[in-house]
This record gives C-alpha cells, structure tokens and sequence, in this order.
C-alpha cells in the first residue's frame, strides 16, 4: 500500500469525480465503503483515534477546524465539538430513552 500513502488526496479526488453520474452510483458506493469501514472499527477505537487527531493539532486552529468541518459534513451538521459536548451531557445527565436503550442492551440473555 505504499503506493498510496504518497498519493494527493486533491488528486485522487478530481480522478474519481470522472466516474460520477446522474445516478450517483459512485457517490453511493463511496458512502457505503466509508460507513462500513466505520462500522468495522469498534466505539473505542473510533473515539481514541479520533481523540489521538485532536491532541496532535492542539496547537494549530485551522487543523481542528478542518477536523471539525470534516465531521460536520459527513453527520450532516454537527461538529465535532458539539458532539463531544453533547455526548459529555448524555452521560452526566442521561435521557430516559437512552436509558432504557442501555439497560435493555445490557440485560441478561436468556
């Protein structure tokens, strides 16, 4: 895979914008690989290594906004930093709904 650690994303990304078409089958095989590939990683790995990006820019504004506008794009308006502080408030003050949601997924199976 070295081949493509050396790749532009700026390139790679005008190459494939060729294979778009009316019927968005390249945008919905895009979005279908990237869910499954989020998908196969677990919760805490997902959260590490996005908090891993964060504190390697710390330092540099314009790296966490891009971070941010990244999740903002693919959840559709939400940043990151508004879901880290939502999820922050989920847990110091849970909602009767995912309340439930957490005591019936950890239930004893019968």
């Amino acid at each position: 895979m070295k081949e493509i650690e050396n790749i532009n994303l700026f390139s790679v990304l005008t190459e494939v914008e060729k294979l778009e078409d009316s019927k968005n089958k390249f945008s919905n095989t895009f979005t279908d690989m990237l869910k499954n590939e989020i998908d196969a990683t677990d919760e805490p790995e997902v959260y590490n290594n996005i908090r891993k990006l964060v504190y390697k820019y710390k330092d540099d504004e314009k790296a966490l906004q891009i971070i941010d506008e990244v999740v903002e794009a693919l959840s559709e308006g939400a940043t990151l930093s508004e879901i880290l502080l939502i999820a922050k408030d989920e847990i110091e003050y849970p909602t009767p709904i995912n309340v439930m949601n957490l005591d019936e997924f950890n239930a004893p199976k019968h």
